[in-house]
């Protein structure tokens, strides 16, 4: 028997390390494998409730999902805008409705140090019709209006 003709196998140490290698290897795809699920499960959950293929194809989802949440990061800044502006619109109304602009009360309260804000002279102005008097008729002694 020659040794050309002879098959050659590695010697077992090699074997050993070659099957660490493949279950090392195996364990690492699996746990990418995991990670990239739990992923994509949180992009699911996310769109639940699109409609169409944006609800569970997951390229598409997370694209929908993703605009979803630069909406909401967007719109939590413009909801405290609008909210502002129903305030002053408000508080607008009711100082009209005495008799004084809505600049200048603001002016004087501020000259006054009145720490009251916008959201507060908005709630007084619809449901303490009395305390608002008040503050206004403050605002018009201040400014010699009456």
């Amino acid at each position: 028997m020659s040794i050309r003709s002879m098959k050659w196998t590695p010697r077992a140490s090699t074997r050993r390390r070659r099957a660490r290698r493949r279950t090392a290897d195996a364990r690492a795809r699996n746990e990418r494998e995991s990670r990239a699920m739990a992923i994509r499960d949180k992009i699911f959950r996310a769109a639940k409730g699109f409609r169409g293929r944006a609800k569970n194809c997951a390229k598409i989802a997370r694209n929908r999902v993703e605009k979803a949440w630069q909406y909401a990061y967007r719109d939590r800044r413009t909801k405290k805008r609008d909210a502002r502006s129903l305030w002053i619109t408000r508080i607008n109304a009711a100082t009209r409705e005495h008799g004084v602009r809505y600049g200048e009360f603001i002016h004087t309260l501020g000259a006054e140090n009145v720490c009251v804000d916008r959201k507060i002279l908005a709630e007084l102005a619809v449901n303490e019709p009395q305390s608002f008097k008040a503050l206004v008729d403050r605002v018009k002694r201040m400014r010699g209006i009456e």
